[in-house]
């Protein structure tokens, strides 16, 4: 009998009868093991057989504008997005298929493959912008990708992976097959940017890192861009970084570095200069990634995704491309300027690329790991001991009548309020997962994690009703089990219907960001007390006394994120504001008729405004729209924090404290039409001293729709009743089950 089991005899008369119960570890080991393979749909589905995938969300492009036809680097290691695993995939990935989410496939190009360590592939994206979701799908048959397609519209592309030293030949990953040759001294390195990398250790009068043959399509017109990743390795005044040329004074063109000046030179078909007059950051011996931006009119260059400068070229010189191919690193034979160190993922195309996309470049290849946001997926269920334990929750302190869709639903968790809970087998934040009682993921934010007291998670319900909701905590992870669910803030609340969501958190360099769709507001003349300052959730916005000059939280009408939260409100047929505010004040908020501004959009009489006015208690609560309608009431905000809501529904408004209404407030003749070039302001009026709010501000919400009564009294209660969620015993996600054995 093993450590594992035990045994109970009990005489029956003879033969005696032995009950063995032996725990289920090795019993479920058995079971999982002949359990069918996941249920996910691949990406084509009666055609492929890829049953496993990551999601991928674009989060770090920062155009404004879409992004045609970019190449986007993904990394892909064991454990990214919380489950890939190259044991999952053939063992030279070539089960690969990417593809959107609506199933349309994308080409990519497999840049190097690792699967000890890091993989570098690039993908093809038809529109790049930031919330774009694609999908990795693996896990099959062989399937072939045209990676030359990724590089449609470049005249080459060097990945410059080749491990052969001298002579070796450079491929290009381009449709056009301009592949270069090594150099005499040309060497191969293991530390590129993302693979290898190629280079040299001498300067002066010697052959380039590596050089094409001439090839017509290298002569790519009056305006085109040429880019790569540079490392100096030693001195290397007067290097050629790219060039067309033998010589300065030969015809063609070169991009000249400056060593002594650290800063870059366009030369023309002679000896005819155009200087940036910016330079480089320090060459310490790290890679800065390099782009060259000619025309007929100006020649611009950028280092590490930003303009260095742009020059006039005076002369309209044009550039001719001569009869010599492409260098990389020097001019052609053994002329002079030879850079000394290395470079890295060489490109040249025709044409002039965007600041947007230089920056967007430069992001993906520096970090591709923050640029997207990576996610394992399953079927929509945790899978089997992917935890130890959960925690069971009870969502009990709703009384509405109606069923509220996706209701984010405020979770406090504690080890002092959840025994047996442990922030340590948690492992942070991200070691946490909430499902419904079946299992089924839930979409939640982290919004404060404080292991060593209370954290505060929003979980998105999808059906919140009167009855008992049941939900659980999952903590304790198996780090080798793949799973899905992780936090997704951005879900929580656009599919409650909010535009914006602000906890209000202030940071230690003075911003607030916005749950919903990434906005970032600006704390203008932030106070000490700020950062980190004790909220009604969390932090929050706090102004505990009058200050000379006004503390506020500025949404600028400029800020390409803001652009999507007013487009919200504004073309919606209804829209709802709502904070929770507390008045520490007393009196003397603001001394303009002691008013003192919550919430404020546009300015004078043509505005939007949260206004209150202190005349002892209650507070004197305006509200001022449009066309300079005028309202007020006396409303008690003496006693602690309380949600204000205003809601915008045609030509109707309401006002409602702590979920009821106020009847002071209702309008026939009051839309919400505020001026799209004005800021929206929290905590002032705009540009103000006088109206400042002295008091704290948090959770500051704004929704494109009408916020019904049940909805809003649900917040109050979920802030305000301990008991409005509830926890029991902390619980084994997988506990022994018996097998009981007879043995006669």
């Amino acid at each position: 009998m093993t450590s594992s089991a035990y045994q109970r005899k009990v005489c029956m008369g003879n033969p005696c009868l032995f009950l063995v119960r032996v725990l289920a570890a090795a019993a479920m080991f058995c079971m999982l093991a002949v359990l069918p393979a996941s249920a996910n749909v691949a990406w084509n589905a009666g055609t492929d057989d890829l049953s496993l995938k990551i999601s991928f969300v674009v989060k770090g492009a920062g155009a404004s504008e879409p992004l045609s036809g970019f190449p986007v680097l993904v990394k892909l290691y064991n454990g990214l997005g919380d489950g890939f695993r190259y044991s999952d995939m053939r063992a030279d990935g070539s089960d690969m298929a990417f593809a959107l989410e609506d199933g349309t496939p994308l080409p990519h190009d497999v840049d190097t493959w690792n699967p000890n360590g890091n993989s570098y592939v690039w993908v093809r994206i038809p529109s790049l912008v930031n919330g774009l979701v694609f999908k990795l799908h693996y896990g099959g048959s062989p399937r072939t990708s045209s990676a030359q397609s990724v590089w449609t519209g470049y005249t080459g592309v060097w990945h410059m992976n080749e491990t052969d030293g001298a002579a070796a030949a450079v491929a290009d990953s381009s449709a056009n097959g301009i592949a270069g040759t090594g150099g005499d001294n040309s060497i191969a390195t293991a530390d590129g940017v993302f693979g290898g990398a190629r280079g040299t250790r001498i300067s002066g009068r010697y052959q380039p890192i590596f050089s094409t043959a001439y090839n017509s399509l290298l002569d790519v017109g009056t305006a085109f861009t040429v880019s790569g990743w540079i490392r100096a390795a030693g001195a290397s005044d007067w290097a050629y970084l790219f060039s067309r040329k033998s010589s300065d004074a030969s015809v063609g063109w070169g991009v000249q570095f400056r060593g002594s000046a650290n800063s870059p030179t366009f030369y023309f078909n002679d000896s005819t200069t155009v200087i940036s007059g910016s330079q480089l950051p320090p060459l310490d011996g790290g890679w800065i990634k390099f782009d060259a931006i000619y025309n007929m009119s100006n020649v611009a260059f950028y280092a590490n995704g930003q303009l260095l400068g742009t020059s006039r070229n005076t002369a309209h010189e044009y550039a001719e491309h001569g009869t010599l191919g492409l260098q990389i690193g020097g001019l052609a034979g053994n002329g002079y300027g030879t850079f000394n160190g290395d470079m890295d993922e060489v490109r040249y195309s025709p044409g002039e690329k965007s600041a947007a996309w230089i920056a967007a470049e430069y992001a993906t290849m520096h970090s591709p790991e923050t640029f997207l946001a990576a996610e394992y997926e399953d079927d929509g269920v945790l899978p089997p001991k992917a935890f130890e334990k959960y925690v069971p929750l009870r969502v009990s302190g709703y009384t509405g009548a109606s069923t509220l869709a996706n209701f984010p639903v405020l979770v406090r968790v504690s080890e002092s309020a959840m025994p047996g809970f442990s922030y340590a087998e948690a492992g942070g934040r991200t070691g946490v997962r909430f499902t419904d009682s079946d299992g089924r993921y839930l979409k939640f934010e982290c919004d404060t994690w404080n292991p060593s007291g209370e954290s505060l998670f929003w979980v998105s319900v999808p059906e919140l009703s009167g009855t008992q909701t049941e939900l659980r905590l999952y903590f304790g992870r198996h780090a080798e089990v793949p799973v899905s669910g992780k936090e997704k803030p951005n879900l929580v609340w656009s599919q409650a219907g909010y535009a914006g969501v602000f906890h209000m958190d202030v940071s230690s360099n003075n911003k607030v960001a916005d749950s919903c769709l990434g906005v970032t507001g600006d704390v203008v003349n932030a106070i000490a007390s700020m950062p980190g300052a004790t909220g009604l959730i969390g932090g929050s916005y706090m102004n505990p006394e009058w200050q000379t000059t006004a503390p506020l939280i500025e949404l600028a009408a400029g800020d390409p994120g803001y652009g999507p939260i007013r487009a919200a409100l504004t073309t919606a047929p209804a829209c709802t504001f709502s904070l929770w505010v507390k008045n520490d004040g007393g009196t003397g908020n603001g001394t303009y008729n002691n008013y003192g501004y919550l919430l404020h959009h546009d300015r004078y009489d043509v505005n939007h405004r949260f206004e209150t006015c202190l005349e002892g208690k209650p507070t004197l609560f305006t509200v001022r729209d449009t066309g300079g309608e005028f309202k007020k009431s006396c409303i008690d905000l003496s006693d602690g924090w309380h949600l204000v809501t205003l809601c915008y529904e045609g030509t109707s408004r309401h006002v409602y404290f702590d979920g009821v209404e106020n009847e002071n407030f209702t309008s026939d003749a009051c839309g919400y039409n505020p001026d799209p070039a004005k800021k929206l302001i929290i905590g002032c009026n705009n540009g103000g001293v006088a109206c400042q709010w002295v008091g704290g501000i948090d959770e500051v919400r704004f929704r494109a729709a009408a916020t019904s009564t049940d909805w809003m009294l649900a917040e109050v209660a979920n802030v305000n009743n301990a008991a409005f969620v509830t926890s029991g015993p902390v619980k084994l996600s997988n506990p022994p089950k018996g097998l009981t054995i007879i043995v006669r």
